[in-house]
């Protein structure tokens, strides 16, 4: 979890998510695929917890094993609404907008607002040249305190300015965040 963002939703353990990023209630990850290869999707054929079924000979059921689900990588300033519902191993893109209630089952790009069953782009936040000059700056890299001088409101080509001068004259740096760890979750930068 990146500096600034939050979660109100249960993430998967091995979700990514960036800075600056908004995630509101109920955001879940799709769950375990039934296999598609078998003449049934049905667990019957991999399973007896849910029936019980008496004497089946030793060897019968053929596991399906759940697979380790890859992990979901939410970039930087990402907002998922309410409800949205992530395939495992997607990668949403700095800047996107997650619509709720979509279900997202492809990758998203960047600065892209997505929704819909399945999620398709709506538009996108900014014009082509603007969203490169987002990504080429990287602005999520910085620490929102030195923003203290630039408009939080003004029009996103004075936000850009205002940093690259910033940025060049005032000499603010990256964020370095402190990084912790809890107990058996492996961390890193």
């Amino acid at each position: 979890m990146g500096a600034y963002s939050y979660s109100r939703s249960s993430l998967p353990q091995n979700t990514i998510v960036g800075r600056y990023c908004s995630i509101a209630r109920n955001v879940t990850s799709l769950g375990f695929q039934h296999p598609l290869e078998r003449f049934s999707t049905s667990s019957v054929t991999y399973s007896n917890d849910e029936f019980q079924l008496p004497s089946l000979p030793e060897g019968f059921l053929k596991t399906y094993g759940e697979p380790k689900s890859p992990a979901i990588t939410i970039m930087n300033d990402v907002w998922i609404g309410n409800n949205a519902v992530l395939k495992p191993g997607i990668r949403i893109g700095n800047g996107a907008v997650i619509a709720a209630n979509a279900v997202v089952t492809k990758d998203v790009p960047d600065y892209a607002i997505v929704g819909g069953i399945p999620a398709k782009v709506i538009r996108y936040r900014f014009t082509t040249e603007v969203i490169k000059a987002l990504l080429a700056l990287q602005w999520w890299d910085y620490d929102f305190l030195d923003f203290h001088d630039i408009p939080l409101d003004s029009d996103i080509n004075s936000f850009i300015e205002s940093l690259r001068h910033n940025i060049k004259h005032k000499n603010i740096s990256k964020l370095s965040p402190n990084y912790f760890s809890l107990t058996g979750i492996k961390t890193s930068k």
